[in-house]
């Protein structure tokens, strides 16, 4: 299990949990390509998870396509299509990330009371003085709602060659402070990234 916080504009928590076919493992096969689908999400979100862990495995080295480019949404693709597209594409392996579900939890922040000034003038008469205070009224910070947004996810690699599955993951992200959906994504594309890394399923980079 991973846990992990990204601390940008908002913060994410994620867990993964992974496995790996043990024939797979007892192998030693790696592999160099990879097509990267995303299902489930708004075609922002789709294009945004499938670009990200794209590009973090073509930093790796390993050759990467997104299934918006080979399943474009503005085609009517039959799967046979979308199968005859992953072969003619040449890659060796197809990432499947789902979402699973979605909710937004309201919290109610805490309230902390911010006591006024107190300030004052001191006044002579002859050998008498007088001490005149003034006090800004106190006032209370903080308090309403925050809704803080969890998802759950999916992912899976298939072998190309026979559909067979290679290694499977559920993640679920929580986000905190001003977090969005955008942010959990991001987090669990690098977290099932980092578990694909620790598989060395992928050929490493040399050098």
């Amino acid at each position: 299990m991973i846990s992990a916080c990204l601390f940008v504009a908002a913060c994410a928590y994620t867990d993964v949990s992974d496995f790996t076919d043990p024939a797979y493992r007892a192998s030693g096969q790696s592999f160099d390509s990879v097509a990267v689908f995303a299902f489930g999400f708004d075609i922002g979100e789709q294009q945004d998870v499938e670009n990200q862990m794209a590009e973090l495995f073509a930093e790796q080295g390993v050759g990467a396509i997104t299934g918006t480019q080979l399943a474009p949404p503005t085609r009517r693709m039959s799967d046979v299509e979308i199968v005859d597209a992953i072969t003619r594409s040449g890659v060796e392996t197809v990432l499947m990330i789902s979402q699973e579900a979605s909710e937004i939890t309201e919290s109610r922040a805490p309230m902390s009371y911010i006591p006024g000034q107190t300030s004052g003038t001191v006044t002579t008469f002859g050998n008498t003085a007088t001490f005149n205070s003034y006090q800004t009224p106190g006032y209370f910070v903080g308090g309403g709602t925050i809704d803080r947004p969890n998802r759950w996810y999916r992912a899976a690699l298939l072998d190309a060659r026979n559909g067979a599955v290679i290694w499977q993951s559920d993640a679920s992200s929580r986000g905190s402070g001003t977090a969005s959906f955008s942010t959990l994504n991001r987090s669990v594309v690098n977290q099932l990234f980092d578990a694909l890394q620790d598989t060395e399923l992928f050929e490493q980079p040399t050098g």
